[in-house]
């Protein structure tokens, strides 16, 4: 059984994954892409690079965005990640959840 609420969401929590959401609105809109690609080809039998120019970008449009998103997301984590590593952003180690026991 196919569970269609894991192409969003997280199957263990069922809280929106914006990172799938991005993944698979780019999916649909490059296949939605190819599609009109498809008919526009049968249907205006005068085809020029033009045409095949812009259907192509087209498909290729929303992919490419979806994977620049992607690595915009991920540099960001990643510097966010270094700055608690360094401990430049206080209460987020487990350290700073629990008080220093004196001796």
């Amino acid at each position: 059984m196919i569970r269609w609420s894991t192409l969003v969401a997280e199957p263990e929590s069922g809280a929106i994954d914006y990172v799938r959401v991005r993944s698979l609105v780019s999916v649909l809109l490059a296949s939605l892409a190819g599609i009109a690609t498809v008919w526009v080809v049968f249907m205006a039998r005068d085809v020029n690079e033009t045409l095949v120019g812009i259907m192509v970008t087209a498909c290729v449009l929303p992919l490419t965005g979806g994977k620049i998103a992607d690595g915009l997301a991920s540099r960001k984590a990643a510097a966010v990640s270094a700055k608690v590593q360094a401990g430049a952003l206080p209460g987020r180690r487990a350290s700073d959840a629990v008080p220093a026991v004196e001796p």
